[in-house]
């Protein structure tokens, strides 16, 4: 990582996004080791990761979905037995959605009018109200942390 990490140094970008969450702590490691101080995002972390890497995080800024509401959480532990997992909201709010717009075509051979559906349907899942845009990007207001002090914390509208 340490090549890549000094190709995209040199460039003297206004912010890096770290977008593999499965190398996101080496490339976090490196981009410390090489001195960058410049504003750091990643479109996911948990409390776990940020605790298994003491500092590396840190004024790291994060964007994220929604949290689930707590009758889904309660729901899941409740059949489930254990604790939501990572993203499983988005999962189970994914197939509400594909449902949804079956239910109200009718028709699961006109793929184009399922499409359709999606796109201009009105959803109520795990994390609350959301729709699609013309490009069939979910729309729902983002929620920012930074990571200060081992925490995530949420940055306020202020």
């Amino acid at each position: 990582m340490k090549a890549e990490a000094l190709k995209i140094i040199a460039t003297s970008p206004d912010v890096i996004f770290l977008m593999n969450y499965n190398q996101i702590e080496a490339g976090a490691k490196e981009l410390n080791a090489l001195g960058y101080k410049g504003m750091r995002m990643a479109i996911s972390l948990d409390d776990a990761r940020i605790a298994n890497a003491p500092g590396l995080f840190e004024a790291l800024i994060v964007g994220r979905a929604t949290e689930p509401k707590d009758e889904f959480r309660n729901a899941f532990k409740k059949r489930f037995g254990e604790a939501l997992g990572l993203s499983a909201e988005g999962g189970y709010d994914a197939v509400l959605t594909f449902a949804q717009a079956l239910q109200e075509t009718g028709d699961t051979e006109a793929i184009s009018r399922v499409r359709d559906s999606l796109q201009h349907g009105k959803f109520v899942g795990a994390i609350g109200e959301f729709t699609f845009n013309k490009d069939r990007e979910v729309v729902q207001e983002p929620v920012l942390f930074v990571v200060r002090r081992g925490k995530l914390v949420l940055i306020s509208e202020n």
